[in-house]
């Protein structure tokens, strides 16, 4: 069922007798529907992702049974803090959805390695997002740079040669503006650890929301201007800014 008709068949329920509400779910990308007089199977677009298997999906996912869901225009939802939430973009924020496209919040369930990437080789977000330069490259230098229990950590910060690891975007964005507000400049950042120097773009991620060579994926497209970047636009081209040669994308 796509999620087009899926919302069409939902967008019906609230006229019958009863809301519809979750069932079941029997994996990230297959939801079991109830409205009370029929059952019907949603499924979500994407690929699940199973590096850490099924069992500790079905665990985390099960909160969400008997749940009501409504139509919306990003396909099925459920009501969180008195908002519609889809539960495509709930399943690609807590790491066990990996969409077509790799959205910012899939970007940073990656290199956070959360729900099902926690099991994935230190490699993994580097498989995923590579385009020219081989991901072993990456995960090397980035695994040199930053590495953090065995991974790559993107919100890591190195000042004057101390290195501090931040729990959250959130947490490293503050201690940046502390930096820059304390006149420090020198400082590196990040997956690849890049120099604030480098590049003015680095704190208008945080502020505008929007990646501009982001802690988590500095930089890409160095070597042109400091335009925003497409989320599909990703690390590879790191090692032209760490002077590793200049990869087409």
């Amino acid at each position: 069922m796509t999620k087009a008709w899926a919302a069409a068949c939902l967008s019906a329920v609230p006229f019958g007798a009863h809301a519809a509400t979750i069932d079941s779910i029997i994996s990230p990308t297959r939801i079991v529907v109830d409205d009370g007089t029929k059952r019907a199977i949603v499924e979500l677009p994407g690929e699940p992702v199973y590096a850490c298997g099924l069992k500790p999906f079905l665990a985390w996912a099960n909160r969400f049974e008997g749940q009501t869901v409504e139509a919306t225009a990003g396909g099925i939802a459920i009501n969180i803090d008195g908002s519609p939430i889809s539960l495509e973009s709930l399943f690609v924020k807590a790491g066990w959805l990996r969409p077509a496209t790799l959205t910012d919040d899939a970007q940073a369930s990656i290199a956070e390695r959360r729900g099902g990437w926690s099991c994935a080789s230190a490699q993994a977000p580097f498989d995923a997002m590579h385009t020219s330069v081989d991901p072993k490259i990456l995960a090397g230098i980035a695994l040199n740079e930053s590495a953090y229990n065995g991974r790559a950590w993107p919100w890591t910060l190195n000042v004057a040669g101390r290195g501090f690891f931040f729990r959250t975007r959130e947490d490293a964005y503050r201690a940046v503006r502390y930096l820059i507000s304390n006149g420090r400049s020198n400082f590196d950042i990040g997956l690849m650890q890049i120099n604030r120097n480098l590049r003015s773009c680095y704190t208008d991620f945080f502020v505008r929301r929007r990646r501009c060579d982001d802690l988590a994926y500095t930089p890409s497209k160095q070597r042109r201007s400091c335009g925003f970047v497409d989320s599909q636009r990703e690390w590879s081209n790191d090692c032209a800014c760490k002077g590793e040669g200049d990869p087409q994308p």
